[in-house]
C-alpha cells in the first residue's frame, strides 16, 4: 500500500517537473524575438553592456577636455628636483618633479607645446599654474613654458577625437536594430540568421520546419 502510494506521488512529481520544463523552455525563447532565439537576455545584456562601455568610455574622454578658466586655477611656486623630455609627433612630453620642502615631492607631466628649446634646470624655481592636480601653466625665468590658451587648444582637439566614440554608439545601436530585426524575423532569414546567433542558440524546430 505505502509503495503504491509512493509510486504514485513520484508519478505525479515527474509530470509536474516536466510540465515546469515545458513551460520554462518556452519561456527562455520568449516573445522579444519571436519565440526564434534562446535565452534572450544573454543578448540584452550584452548588447546594453558594449553600448554602456562605449558611452562610458566617451564621457570619460569628454570630461576631460572642457575649457579651463584662469579664476578656477591657483598658482603655485615651486624647485624642480627632477626633469625630462620625451618628444613625440604630438609635442614635446616634459615630466619633472617638484619639491616644496624636504619630505614633500610632487611629479607633473604635461606636452610641452612651446618647451622645444627651453632648457629648465635642475634646482630651478617655476611657476605652476594648477587646475585641480594638471598643469594648467608654467612659467620658468619670466618666459610661459606651458600657457592656459595652449592647454585649452590642446583639450579642444582631444574633444573632437572625443566624438568619434557616440558614432561608434550609433553604428552599435544600428547594429542592435538589425539584429534584432533579423531575429524577430528568422523564419524569413533563416540563412541570414547564423550570422547573428549561434547554432546552438536557434529554435531550429520554428525556424527550419517544413
Amino acid at each position: 500500500m505505502y509503495t503504491r502510494k509512493y509510486r504514485k506521488n513520484a508519478s505525479r512529481t515527474k509530470r509536474r517537473n516536466e510540465r515546469t520544463k515545458a513551460r520554462l523552455r518556452k519561456s527562455e525563447y520568449g516573445k522579444l524575438f519571436n519565440g526564434n532565439i534562446y535565452a534572450q537576455g544573454e543578448f540584452v545584456f550584452i548588447w546594453l553592456l558594449i553600448l554602456a562601455f562605449i558611452l562610458g568610455t566617451w564621457l570619460y574622454m569628454f570630461s576631460d577636455t572642457y575649457k579651463i578658466k584662469r579664476e578656477d586655477c591657483r598658482t603655485v611656486k615651486l624647485t624642480v628636483k627632477e626633469i625630462s623630455r620625451e618628444y613625440g609627433e604630438n609635442g614635446v612630453k616634459i615630466s619633472f618633479t617638484v619639491y616644496e620642502n624636504e619630505n614633500e615631492y610632487t611629479a607633473f607631466s604635461w606636452y610641452g607645446y612651446n618647451a622645444y628649446d627651453t632648457d629648465i634646470p635642475v634646482g630651478g624655481a617655476v611657476t605652476l599654474l594648477m587646475h585641480r592636480e594638471q598643469v594648467a601653466g608654467l612659467t620658468y625665468n619670466g618666459t610661459e613654458v606651458c600657457t592656459l590658451r595652449a592647454v585649452n587648444a590642446h583639450r579642444a582637439e582631444m574633444r573632437k577625437v572625443s566624438y568619434i566614440m557616440p558614432v561608434i554608439a550609433a553604428v552599435w545601436i544600428v547594429y542592435i536594430a538589425a539584429s534584432w530585426y533579423i531575429m524577430y524575423n528568422a523564419e524569413k532569414f533563416p540563412k541570414l540568421i547564423k550570422y547573428f546567433v549561434k547554432p546552438e542558440y536557434i529554435n531550429k524546430n520554428k525556424i527550419y520546419k517544413k
